[in-house]
């Protein structure tokens, strides 16, 4: 018998008619039941009462009582009680789908919870694939990286002093006076060609020099300058270098003429020389510096104007 027979609703009135005639002839001596009418078929006869009506509050059915076996003991009821319906009879309903839009499709029966199962506990977040978790360094780690920066400044500035380059430096090697006159007590003319020496001392690393200068002074006042062609210098390689410088009627202070007369007439006169370079190193490191060289020579007058004495220093 199913749930839904004691439902008035589900009866219709045609199958509480007994048949008239047995459909199997062995079927005849067996006598018949007949249901009880509904409530609304009963007769109204006096003395009958009508049954209160039924009123039904949700299509779902009570939820049965869950089963426990004879020997069952208060304490072994589970921890999570309170999901299980009450024992003491109380109306208590599970709670109905919900309705409208979100509610079950047809066809679909409403999904109640099974208690049995252990409940969801969501996991943690994991991170995407090929994302590492960030480490903190170790203080291993730290002193390490120290070493190796402290290592490479010591290999750094030990190149450096080995691999030092050189400065080049600048001589003269002879001189020749053309002439040297004063005219009017304070007018210099000379006439003069210097040979000049630059040498590479580096072992390694070529050089060029551009941008050459070489300027004549006479006790601080500026007489000549002659301009020279660039040229390189390999790794030990000298050169000597003509250099041409004339001026004429150049004026002096009084202090200095007075004092070129009197080493005229000595027969040897002072002279400065003064040369600025720029070189430039042509090898892996290629760097790029001024040259200074500062000369003092002494000459005889001419004829023959020869060089007698000179001192010559080269700074960077």
């Amino acid at each position: 018998m199913s749930r839904y027979d004691n439902n008035p609703h589900f009866h219709d009135s045609n199958d509480y008619e007994t048949p008239n005639t047995p459909r199997r002839p062995g079927l005849a001596n067996i006598q018949t039941r007949s249901r009880p009418l509904p409530s609304h078929q009963q007769p109204n006869r006096p003395g009958y009462e009508m049954p209160p009506p039924i009123s039904h509050k949700s299509p779902v059915p009570p939820s049965p009582q869950p089963f426990l076996p004879p020997n069952h003991h208060q304490s072994s009821v589970p921890e999570n009680a309170s999901d299980f319906p009450y024992q003491d009879g109380s109306d208590r309903r599970l709670p109905l789908p919900p309705s409208g839009r979100g509610g079950f499709r047809a066809g679909t029966q409403p999904a109640y919870p099974d208690h049995r199962r252990e409940r969801y506990q969501p996991s943690q977040t994991r991170p995407p694939t090929g994302w590492s978790k960030s480490k903190t360094a170790t203080p291993c780690a730290w002193l390490a990286c120290c070493s190796l920066v402290v290592l490479g400044l010591v290999l750094l500035v030990v190149l450096l002093v080995v691999n030092q380059p050189r400065s080049l430096k600048f001589d003269v090697s002879s001189v020749n006076l053309n002439t040297v006159s004063l005219d009017t007590g304070n007018l210099l003319s000379v006439d003069l060609t210097l040979l000049g020496n630059f040498s590479n001392p580096n072992k390694r690393g070529s050089v060029e020099l551009k941008d050459s200068m070489v300027n004549l002074y006479y006790d601080g006042t500026q007489i000549a300058s002659s301009n020279m062609l660039s040229f390189p210098l390999t790794h030990g390689e000298y050169k000597f270098q003509d250099v041409h410088l004339a001026a004429g009627q150049v004026g002096l202070p009084s202090n200095a003429s007075s004092l070129i007369s009197k080493q005229m007439e000595s027969g040897s006169v002072w002279f400065q020389v003064k040369g600025t370079f720029r070189t430039r190193s042509t090898g892996l490191i290629k760097y790029s510096y001024w040259l200074h060289a500062y000369c003092t020579i002494v000459l005889t007058y001419p004829p023959p104007g020869a060089l007698v004495a000179r001192s010559c220093t080269t700074k960077r």
